[in-house]
């Protein structure tokens, strides 16, 4: 695994962890406790790298279903189920089960006060493939700190600190939006929102890391910032045309 950064270890230590155990309203549906981490006014739910069992068949009896049509990579056309299902969380989460019986299970826990949703992805056989922080906005979005991989049988197969290169972090992002007052919603996002600040970031192999926000400047113009994620200094500004349909 790799090492989370110094500054993220320092700011661990002025944060509050609740060891408060989620229980889905979902009857006999058992998942992962999520411990959630308060850090100023942002919450975090904290993920863990433990093996987890998703039972498929309660979940899916539950779920509305409907039939489609799915190409593969041979360009083979098939018939496939789709399950889709929505529930709530006793502590107020919302919580979204969805896929297909040819391809993965998407569980998507969109958290109360919280810039983040936990997504957890599974196996046909229900056993757990990936899980971690997503950035709530889905149009225009990143993930968060370590994401957890495994294999059908539920070995741990990778961790990947997304932060790592990053030393200007998110919370520092948050800050510059604040003052620049750039609006970021923090969830759960309702349905149709209108149009979100979004944030992508990424590494490329011969260039530094950076932070890419998109937020609405007017009712017609779209404000591009680009944001350097080593030193936090704006690269580019760009402003763009909006319609909004």
């Amino acid at each position: 695994m790799k090492k989370i950064s110094r500054q993220f270890q320092i700011k661990t230590l002025f944060v509050a962890i609740l060891l408060a155990g989620t229980t889905l309203s979902c009857s006999g549906q058992k998942h992962q406790p999520n411990t959630t981490i308060n850090s100023k006014n942002m919450q975090l739910p904290k993920v863990s790298g433990d093996f987890e069992k998703l039972d498929l068949n309660e979940l899916k009896a539950k779920a509305n279903k409907s039939h489609g049509t799915k190409i593969l990579p041979d360009r083979k056309a098939i018939e496939i189920e789709v399950y889709d299902y929505q529930f709530q969380a006793e502590n107020g989460d919302n919580i979204r089960f969805s896929g297909d019986n040819y391809g993965e299970y998407r569980l998507e826990q969109r958290i109360s006060n919280a810039y983040f949703n936990l997504i957890k992805i599974y196996h046909q056989n229900g056993n757990v493939k990936s899980k971690g922080l997503e950035f709530n906005v889905l149009y225009g979005t990143f993930k968060k700190g370590i994401w957890y991989s495994f294999n059908p049988e539920g070995k741990l197969t990778s961790t990947i600190d997304y932060d790592t290169p990053f030393k200007f972090t998110f919370e520092q992002l948050v800050q510059f939006l604040e003052q620049e007052k750039i609006p970021l919603k923090k969830g759960p996002i309702p349905q149709n929102p209108g149009y979100l600040t979004s944030i992508k970031r990424a590494v490329s192999d011969n260039q530094s890391p950076v932070w890419q926000v998109s937020w609405l400047k007017a009712p017609d113009k779209i404000e591009d910032i680009v944001i350097s994620g080593i030193t936090g200094k704006v690269m580019s500004r760009r402003i763009r045309n909006y319609i909004n349909n």
